[in-house]
């Protein structure tokens, strides 16, 4: 995701003011994934950012800023989530009737968001586990079953 190839020794600490703009695309499409909203997610990544700016007081590396305040729009994405059902994205479907996106859209949100983290924007279990605040066995779990779910309906679409 935002890694340069560089070694954690190397990696430059940015001022937590300076490391969010720099982290605020990806955490911009984290939000958007999450919410499927792009108001709620404005939201949510303004709460989040302040939060992580009153909360950080020393410099970061952009993969740990990110983390920080990914975990803020978890958080706060549990506590702002609307009751009622979120909208569901439109999506052009495949030839056989099976639609990725979709399947991934109408996931529990634990999952969706695990999903998004490890392969959208490419955490490691570890990381993500941080982000959620879980086991990292229960991530690996979570991603076990989601993606085999996701792949036996690739099976029955066949």
């Amino acid at each position: 995701m935002l890694d340069n190839g560089l070694s954690v020794s190397q990696k430059p600490h940015f001022d937590v003011a300076v490391a969010l703009p720099i982290v605020l695309p990806n955490v911009w499409k984290l939000a958007c994934r999450i919410t499927r909203d792009p108001g709620l997610a404005e939201q949510v990544v303004a709460q989040a950012c302040a939060k992580t700016l009153t909360r950080e007081a020393s410099s970061l590396q952009l993969e740990e800023a990110f983390i920080r305040v990914a975990s803020n729009i978890v958080d706060l994405w549990q506590t702002l989530k609307p009751s009622g059902k979120l909208p569901r994205r439109e999506y052009h479907t495949f030839a056989n009737g099976f639609d990725l996106l979709s399947r991934i859209d109408h996931l529990p949100d634990i999952e969706r968001i695990c999903i998004f983290l490890v392969d959208a924007h490419g955490l490691s279990v570890d990381k993500a586990a941080r982000v959620l605040k879980i086991p990292t066995g229960e991530v690996v779990l979570l991603l076990l079953i989601t993606k085999t779910r996701l792949a036996w309906h690739f099976v029955e679409a066949d």
